[in-house]
């Protein structure tokens, strides 16, 4: 059975290429990896209410910033040495509500409920 690939390897490696110095300078300034999982969750609550209002591109911008600062968290919880079961924890829950958020702004402006 065909296993389904959500990124190729090689865009993975060109992702984290990119990422990877951000979160360098990131753990160098010591931001703490939940602070980014919230600004992730703050991002996707944005992106949510400009999908409600039929703004596709920015709203998917918005959303886009959002998995950036998971991608960011993951990486400077392992370079700092904070990993733990409470912050993987924390980090996916605020995923799921940073899901929400985007469907429901997206269900918002699909069931005409947007305004004009």
């Amino acid at each position: 059975m065909a296993q389904f690939v959500f990124i190729s390897q090689r865009n993975r490696e060109r992702y984290f290429k990119i990422v990877g110095p951000v979160a360098d300078l990131f753990a160098r300034a010591g931001i703490h990896p939940n602070v980014l999982s919230i600004a992730g969750l703050l991002l996707s609550i944005v992106a949510g209410l400009i999908y409600c209002h039929g703004s596709f591109f920015l709203g998917r911008m918005g959303g886009r910033s959002g998995w950036v600062c998971d991608t960011l968290d993951g990486s400077i919880a392992r370079q700092t040495n904070k990993k733990s079961d409470f912050g993987a924890f924390f980090d996916s829950t605020l995923d799921r509500y940073s899901d929400m958020f985007l469907f429901i702004g997206l269900a918002y402006y699909f069931a005409g409920a947007a305004p004009s």
